[in-house]
């Protein structure tokens, strides 16, 4: 038979590919949401650099702000 015992209970090798295959199931899940959130995130700060050295935040500051106080 293929069973592998484990502490003194045979374990079918289908049950632990079944294991194994979910597990890299679960890893591979999680590893792609977190590119995504990377990628997000590097989106976001390729943007607010972009508008920082066109100087946005600078025109917004010294003529729409200061109207304002």
């Amino acid at each position: 038979m293929s069973d592998i015992v484990l502490f003194g209970v045979a374990i079918p090798l289908w049950v632990i590919l079944l294991v194994a295959l979910l597990f890299v199931i679960i890893i591979w899940k999680f590893l792609k949401f977190a590119i995504v959130l990377l990628v997000i995130i590097i989106a976001f700060f390729i943007i607010l650099f972009a508008l920082d050295a066109l100087n946005v935040f600078t025109f917004i500051q010294e003529n729409i702000l200061s109207n304002f106080l």
